[in-house]
């Protein structure tokens, strides 16, 4: 009899136990929840220093770049959200030149590069960001949000050399040559964002965010030299460099909703 009365005892200060488990079980789940995010944007275009601006056209412009992010999201107060997370991007560059081809024997054409086709190879890289994040639910469950913060970066090794050779004079004539590092010369560098927008909450309770972001960089992670002639010119040599700075529209689909901030 007492061996029953036991588990009865038992059974029931389980019971109110498991409901407060359960319970802050379902409080901790509001504060933590995860998310996906896709940016597009066009990077910022390279800075070329050195000689045969002139001569040669040296130009580059804005290019695309894609990312993507799968982040954490944890509560720290009311409205105040800690976010970190692992993700990583592409990023287009170019190096524009023109040649002109009479000035060599026989006349060429093509000498030029224009636009993301003048580029040796995307730079790749992956990323570990950490932002602050403030939210602000409106009457219908919808969500205004800005945050900042900054993001550890590293790439793959990677170093390319391109050569462009014509026939000149019956022997082959190299224009152009560049030497090219894409990871920053193995080391990590800092990026720091700037982004808001706007969420809807969905039937599930998750949300679909809309945000403008600005991600700069102050290190040049893909740098590179280059060495360009034609005949009876000077050698134009110098460097160019790209930092990965963009602006962006970033899509991200948050799939635990938080607790409403009033």
């Amino acid at each position: 009899m007492k061996k029953y009365l036991l588990r009865g005892v038992t059974a029931s200060m389980m019971i109110p136990l498991l409901f407060l488990c359960v319970q802050a079980s379902a409080q901790y789940r509001q504060k933590l929840h995860t998310g996906i995010n896709l940016t597009t944007g066009l990077s910022s275009k390279a800075s070329i220093e050195g000689d045969g601006k002139t001569d040669y056209g040296l130009a580059s412009a804005p290019q695309l770049l894609f990312e993507g992010t799968l982040n954490l999201y944890r509560e720290l107060d009311e409205g105040y959200w800690l976010v970190t997370g692992l993700g990583g991007g592409v990023a287009a560059y170019n190096f524009d030149y023109y040649l002109p081809g009479d000035a060599f024997n026989p006349p060429a054409i093509y000498l030029f590069n224009n636009g993301a086709a003048s580029r040796a190879r995307d730079l790749i890289y992956l990323k570990v960001p950490l932002e602050l994040e403030r939210r602000w639910t409106t009457s219908r469950g919808n969500m205004w949000n800005a945050n900042i913060g900054a993001s550890l970066l590293f790439a793959p090794p990677m170093d390319v050399t391109s050569i462009g050779t014509v026939v000149h004079d019956g022997r082959i004539y190299e224009y152009m040559r560049v030497e090219q590092n894409n990871n920053n010369h193995g080391r990590p560098w800092f990026n720091y964002q700037l982004a808001g927008g706007y969420a809807w909450k969905l039937r599930w309770g998750h949300l679909l965010r809309v945000n403008l972001k600005l991600s700069l960089s102050f290190t040049d992670y893909g740098s590179a030299t280059y060495r360009l002639s034609i005949p009876d010119k000077p050698v134009a040599t110098g460097k160019y460099g790209v930092s990965g700075s963009y602006l962006g529209l970033t899509v991200g689909y948050l799939l635990k909703r938080a607790a409403p901030v009033e």
